[in-house]
């Protein structure tokens, strides 16, 4: 048994065993001998929606739902279901076309019973559908919403939307007769039938529309040979009774039917048969989206997989050339005439079909037409085949000589816009350039007129400053100068009071010592300033500081006091109405140091002060009468 995907092949051993191979290197993918699938395999299903799940049914009528882990080979296969409700062998099994991810296949066995197993079903994962009264042939289904089942007698629709089973036509069958859905008409389904005939039905009434017999186009249409490696027409098959029409599968737009013997290819849509081969020898046949793989036993009882794709003609001629170039080279290279080569008639027949495909590759038909030619004796339809390959060359020579014409103009329109590009992209540049140098200039300036303005605004606030400075400056100096007017001011006034002062001094001295001298009574005026004077210096005694009210503390040293005692020889009498003095009291002799003045003090001054000190003490004086006399000292 085999089956294919998108991307795996499988094929499955009488002994249990599967075989994985990729799809496009051919390469084998993985072995599996799993302990727990112990029996010969029957039929292989990969879940179309994910290749990674294998349907697996036995000879012991058990199927098996196998996680293959192909992705991973470090991680093994796994059974994820496990079927045991067959009570026949399994003759047909079918995934569900629902979207990726689901695990719903459905299986018909030999005793006519059809069941659907769901895996993601947690309860009642397999339950059966239908029961038919003879063994199941063949399963097909549609967008989840119809399944097909044919079996030996009968077609049944089942419709899950409706919920009912209906046979499709009234007339029976016996035989393995296939059913499928039509591959481009909506709502309808082919049955086939005895003698080449296929039913074409209405799958929404299951009444039979039409039927198409086939039986002349198979007597028409010549034999082709499809396992070969040149798969070419042979020779008209007038009778060929054991040809039926059994299983059908959808492939692209036309329908494949197939048994041990025969493989048909039938377009539905124009009722005819496209070819046929009886090469085959089928022992099992799969269908997928894009390939047809035939599991083929040769004379030898070899098993052989071959893969069976759909091309259109022209391309099919290439490849059939391709191969009957390759092998004339090797036989030419050997040595060998022309003349022994077999493949003079399939080169021919390739050279029609070549010519009836309207090949237009000069080099195929050039080359073509060098291997005719070779070929000597040539018959009148082989002669006729060397003509059109030769005419066709020539149409090829002259569409491929305007095609080269057209590839040299629109090469040099591909230059020539290439260039202008370039020029523009030049162009282009250049401007950039230029802008980006205009840019760079204006920022430069920019810069330089910030770092203008910026040194301005330093230079600006450096001469703030300095005006600022020079205003304090000019401001300290006019408060400087103020001060030494005020001291030079306040200096001649104290000079002056220091005069005006000593001037009193000496007068008051002098006076005092005419006085003295004299003996006379002081005047009132001179006692008054005679007791004014004794009680400053009785001040003076107590604080040390001369009282002067003029000027300021500080500004002279202390005055020197020299106050000589005199005894006194009584007590003085009061006056009426003022101070009595008594005669015959001593006397004392005050003398009072001039202070010294501050170093402001001009020399003069101090030469005045220092002839004032320098007078001798006043000897204490003999007079009759002793008479105590007060300095004024209120002016120093």
């Amino acid at each position: 048994a085999i089956s294919a995907s998108s991307k795996y092949l499988v094929c499955g051993a009488n002994t249990g065993s599967l075989y994985i191979f990729d799809r496009e290197t051919s390469e084998m993918l993985r072995l599996i001998s799993n302990s727990e699938l112990p029996d010969p395999v029957h039929l292989l299903s990969v879940n179309p929606s994910d290749e990674d799940i294998l349907a697996i049914a036995s000879t012991k009528n058990i199927i098996y739902l196998l996680k293959l882990n192909l992705s991973d080979r470090n991680t093994k296969e796994k059974i994820l279901l496990k079927m045991t409700d067959h009570k026949a062998p399994v003759t047909s099994m079918l995934w569900s076309d629902e979207a990726s991810g689901s695990i719903k296949i459905y299986s018909g066995d030999a005793q006519g019973q059809v069941w659907m197993t769901d895996a993601k079903k947690l309860v009642q994962k397999t339950v059966q559908l239908y029961a038919c009264k003879s063994p199941v042939v063949q399963l097909d289904c549609k967008n989840e919403k119809q399944l097909l089942i044919s079996s030996k007698n009968q077609v049944y629709l089942i419709d899950f939307e409706k919920q009912k089973a209906t046979k499709v036509g009234s007339k029976p069958r016996n035989g393995d007769y296939g059913a499928c859905f039509h591959p481009t008409v909506e709502d309808h389904l082919l049955a086939a039938r005895p003698s080449k005939n296929l039913w074409e039905a209405s799958s929404e009434t299951s009444q039979v529309l039409a039927t198409m017999k086939l039986k002349e186009s198979l007597q028409i249409l010549p034999n082709t040979t499809l396992l070969t490696r040149y798969s070419l027409p042979g020779a008209k098959i007038v009778k060929w009774p054991s040809i039926q029409l059994r299983k059908l599968e959808r492939f692209g737009h036309v329908v494949v039917s197939w048994d041990n013997s025969c493989l048909i290819v039938i377009d539905p849509q124009n009722g005819g048969i496209v070819e046929w081969h009886t090469d085959v020898s089928l022992v099992h046949l799969v269908v997928s989206s894009d390939s047809i793989f035939i599991l083929h036993t040769t004379p030898a009882e070899d098993t052989v997989v071959y893969r069976v794709d759909s091309l259109p003609a022209p391309q099919y001629a290439e490849q059939i050339y391709m191969r009957l170039l390759e092998d004339t080279r090797k036989h030419l290279k050997a040595g060998n005439p022309i003349s022994d080569l077999a493949l003079r008639s399939i080169w021919f027949q390739n050279s029609s079909l070549l010519v009836s495909s309207s090949c237009e590759d000069f080099e195929i038909l050039n080359e073509t037409g060098n291997i005719l030619r070779l070929f000597e004796e040539l018959s009148e339809e082989e002669s006729n085949v060397l003509n059109a390959v030769s005419e066709l060359l020539a149409q090829a020579e002259k569409q491929r000589n305007e095609i080269e014409e057209l590839e040299r103009a629109e090469r040099e329109r591909r230059e020539l816009e290439e260039k202008k590009l370039l020029e523009l992209q030049k162009q282009k540049e250049e401007e950039e350039r230029a802008q980006r140098e205009r840019e760079e200039q204006i920022q430069k300036e920019k810069q330089e007129e910030e770092k203008r303005k910026a040194q301005e605004l330093q230079a600006r606030r450096e001469e703030e400053e300095r005006q600022r400075l020079e205003r304090k400056a000019e401001e300290a100096r006019r408060k400087e100068e103020e001060r030494q007017r005020k001291l030079k001011e306040e200096e001649q006034r104290r000079m002056k009071a220091e005069q005006e002062e000593l001037q009193r001094i000496e007068e008051a001295e002098k006076r005092r010592k005419a006085l003295l001298l004299s003996g006379a009574a002081p005047e009132p005026v001179l006692q008054e300033k005679t007791e004014k004077a004794e009680g400053q210096a009785e001040n003076l005694l107590e604080t040390g500081l001369p009282p002067v009210d003029d000027v300021a503390e500080g500004d002279y040293e202390e005055a020197v006091v020299n106050i000589t005692p005199v005894k006194k020889s009584g007590k003085r009498k009061k006056k009426a109405g003022g101070r009595k003095r008594k005669k015959n009291v001593s006397s004392r002799v005050v003398d009072i140091a001039p202070p010294k003045l501050p170093s402001q003090t001009s020399v003069k001054q101090k030469q005045e002060i220092a002839s004032i000190e320098d007078q001798p003490v006043i000897a204490e004086p003999v007079i009759s009468e002793e008479i105590s006399v007060e300095p004024d000292f209120s002016a120093s």
